[in-house]
């Protein structure tokens, strides 16, 4: 063999020193792309769960609302239903673990369907934000022949039950208290 084509018996050449640095490089840039998909990944999964949560609270508030509603008791305890707006006084419950009777405005504005509880400066709740749109229809009665009714106002009555159209969401169906 040529002096040229002899190896030393422990070292590597230039070229291959290169080529090694340059996998390893690939490799490292490989598992850095994976890492960073992996964590944007689980971003995802923890906003998508926050979001089905968020869902899940306003649910739960919007049935316990039309479970506890109370319509020609005191006062304005009327029932105003609109296509895109809704009113009612329900009994709510408090952060001290008690129940106050609170007048309840549910409609759309630029951050999504808001409650609004109380008069003069009422308490905004968002329940779903980024709904494009927000539609109510009103159950009239039992029976086959009822009809879903595009708006309700009666200052002794309440519909049987309320269907909530969140556009590009869902459709939310609730039972009505005194009624159902």
């Amino acid at each position: 063999m040529s002096a040229s084509h002899r190896k030393s018996a422990g070292g590597f050449t230039l070229v291959e020193l290169m080529v090694s640095l340059a996998i390893l490089g690939l490799v490292l840039l490989g598992a850095q792309c994976l890492l960073a998909a992996a964590r944007a990944g689980g971003e995802a999964i923890r906003a998508a769960r926050g979001e089905t949560e968020r869902s899940r609270n306003a649910a739960r508030w919007l049935r316990a609302a039309f479970e506890s509603l109370r319509v020609g008791v005191d006062g304005d305890d009327s029932f105003r239903g609109g296509t895109d707006t809704l009113e009612f006084s329900s009994r709510l419950g408090t952060k001290e673990g008690g129940f106050e009777v609170e007048r309840v405005l549910i409609t759309l504005d630029k951050r999504g369907v808001v409650a609004h509880l109380g008069q003069g400066s009422p308490t905004r709740i968002t329940l779903y934000r980024d709904a494009a749109g927000l539609e109510f229809h009103y159950l009239e009665g039992f029976g086959v022949r009822s009809e879903w009714l595009r708006r309700w106002y009666s200052p002794a009555t309440a519909p049987l039950a309320v269907r909530m159209i969140l556009s590009g969401r869902d459709t939310l169906l609730f039972l009505v208290g005194p009624r159902a």
